[in-house]
């Protein structure tokens, strides 16, 4: 059940018309860990280089999901 309800909500975040679409970049990067947490789980990957500025603001959003399961990354998500 979780689980058809996060797809849905992927696919209705990738819509132009969405809401997320007007949502401020930090909570589209809280909306990003929690994908990735729930998608992956926890990131074992080294930072990236700092230059890339994006990536490393992506990386630490899913570093700040470290230790949650993903039905709770789910539910967060979702929610």
């Amino acid at each position: 059940m979780i689980q058809g309800l996060f797809q849905e909500a992927c696919t209705v975040a990738k819509l132009a018309s969405s809401p997320i679409a007007d949502a401020s970049n930090e909570d589209k990067l809280r909306l990003y860990g929690y994908y990735k947490q729930a998608t992956i789980g926890n990131s074992g990957g080294r930072r990236p280089s700092l230059l890339s500025f994006a990536a490393v603001a992506k990386w630490e959003a899913w570093q700040q999901m470290l230790g949650m399961n993903k039905e709770s990354a789910m539910l967060n998500y979702i929610n």
